[in-house]
């Protein structure tokens, strides 16, 4: 059987802080939310701005790149 692999790259904000936690087995886990922002015309002709919340849960590699940008609001980047 074929590996299928979908590959997504978001570029959006953090809407907060990464929440880091340690599982009892020890491996440590982020969770976080980006939002992504689209904008469209509408049919009157009017600009508008629809935003999307994402939510995010790293581990391993991912999560130890994660603590490179770490605070609400900054610009994020999370690939797979």
């Amino acid at each position: 059987m074929n590996k299928i692999q979908n590959r997504v790259k978001l570029i959006g904000h953090l809407g907060a802080d990464p929440e880091i936690r340690t599982l009892e087995s020890g491996r440590k886990v982020a969770n976080f939310r980006i939002a992504t922002n689209s904008f469209y015309t509408n049919d009157k002709g009017e600009r508008v701005e629809d935003t999307q919340w994402h939510p995010i849960v790293a581990w391993g590699q991912a999560r130890r790149n994660q603590r490179k940008t770490p605070h609400k609001r900054q610009k994020s980047c999370c690939r797979r």
